[in-house]
């Protein structure tokens, strides 16, 4: 009874008050990371960003790295815009900037990829910016978000595949619809997996699907 009413209680979602918390709990902290590596990270973005600012010193920042800044700038602005709280003047502008800029100086590798913008947002919305770098490094680390967000194409047809499984067990008329269509998973998963649905759900459903997908792991999202 008691793991009955636990997983119903994931199901209905987790009170906002402890969601970041039972979050962090889920996810963990595989790579080891500290908060002191997260400010050693924000002041390094804060230095880049300050660099890209000025055409003097533009010619030390590698065309990667301004691609990343730019690219953060545009999609913090175009996040939750409703919301008015991420946007520049809003109380969460400064923070998103810091955690995303944060996230491309610690994975130089990886940079910035569009959809980060969302996930970071959402989990500044349950935890300080500390706690959100080291959770969205975490999940980033993640098999399926690995093999998206470095497009690794081989290992993403390989979820492409095991979703068309499912799809076509739970609901094989809309299945055989989308093939006949050539509606194919590489044009929807994508955006799906990049904002674990935050960007096309509204975000109190979205959060709780994020609830499952930290319970669950990968298998909930297919």
């Amino acid at each position: 009874a008691v793991v009955s009413t636990q997983s119903t209680g994931w199901w209905r979602g987790l009170p906002p008050k402890v969601r970041g918390t039972v979050w962090k709990l889920a996810v963990g902290n595989e790579l080891q990371l500290t908060k002191n590596l997260y400010f050693l990270m924000v002041d390094r973005a804060r230095e880049t960003l300050r660099c890209c600012k000025d055409d003097i010193e533009m010619k030390h920042i590698s065309e990667e790295t301004r691609d990343n800044v730019r690219d953060i700038r545009l999609d913090v602005l175009r996040t939750f815009p409703a919301l008015c709280i991420f946007q520049e003047s809003g109380p969460y502008h400064d923070q998103l900037m810091d955690v995303l800029g944060a996230y491309a100086s610690y994975r130089p590798d990886v940079g910035y990829v569009q959809g980060m913008s969302f996930l970071t947002a959402v989990l500044l919305l349950n935890m300080d910016a500390a706690d959100s770098f080291i959770l969205l490094s975490n999940l980033l680390h993640q098999p399926c978000q690995r093999a998206f967000f470095r497009m690794d194409a081989d290992m993403m047809f390989v979820y492409f595949d095991a979703f068309n499984v499912f799809f076509e067990e739970a609901l094989a008329p809309l299945f055989g619809y989308f093939a006949q269509t050539n509606l194919t998973p590489d044009l929807y998963m994508i955006g799906w997996v990049f904002t674990l649905f935050s960007k096309s759900l509204p975000l109190d459903i979205a959060s709780r699907v994020w609830d499952v997908f930290f319970r669950d792991g990968d298998s909930f999202l297919f």
